[in-house]
C-alpha cells in the first residue's frame, strides 16, 4: 500500500530535476496528494477507496514525465 505514495515522490523528484514540472505543477500534485493522505486517515477502514486514486495521479504523472518517450497503441 506504500508502492503508490513512494513511487509518488520519487516521480515528483525526478520530474523537478528533468525540468518537465514546474514548481506550480509540483506544489498542486502534491496538494492533491495530501488530501489523499487526508482521506487515508479518515476513512481507515476502506483505506483501498484512496489507494486508488492516488494510483492513478501516479499514472497521471508518469504520462507527464515520460510521455513523450513512451509510445501508447
Amino acid at each position: 500500500m506504500l508502492v503508490p505514495f513512494i513511487l509518488f515522490f520519487l516521480l515528483l523528484g525526478w520530474s523537478l530535476y528533468d525540468g518537465d514540472i514546474s514548481p506550480k505543477e509540483a506544489a498542486a500534485y502534491v496538494t492533491v496528494w495530501a488530501a489523499f493522505l487526508l482521506l487515508i486517515f479518515l476513512f481507515k477502514s476502506q483505506s483501498i477507496l484512496v489507494v486508488v486514486p492516488t494510483v492513478i495521479l501516479d499514472i497521471i504523472l508518469i504520462v507527464k514525465v515520460f510521455g513523450g518517450d513512451i509510445q501508447i497503441r
